[in-house]
């Protein structure tokens, strides 16, 4: 399904927009946010946006990619994952 952006059209720019109701697409952001909201939002006051944007980012980048474990990468972190993945495109 094509969609083309009214503010675009005039660079003659088109954006191909994902089906909305295609759950396969949207599920693995539906996964990490409640995740993110389990582990972390639900269990703390910010006592500002800055302070909340901070948090997130050390918790996305530092704990969520590098040390927890995901069941869908067989039980390695996202940084574990991609290193392996990448030695196996070496090898093949």
């Amino acid at each position: 399904m094509k969609m083309v952006n009214p503010r675009l059209t005039f660079k003659k720019e088109a954006i191909i927009f994902p089906l909305l109701a295609d759950c396969w697409y949207t599920s693995p952001m539906e996964s990490f946010f409640k995740t993110l909201k389990t582990e972390l939002v639900h269990h703390r006051r910010f006592k500002s946006r800055a302070e909340a944007k901070l948090e997130i980012f050390e918790y996305t980048e530092v704990f969520y990619n590098r040390f927890r474990l995901h069941s869908a990468l067989g039980y390695e972190t996202p940084e574990e994952f991609k290193k392996n993945y990448d030695n196996l495109k070496k090898v093949a």
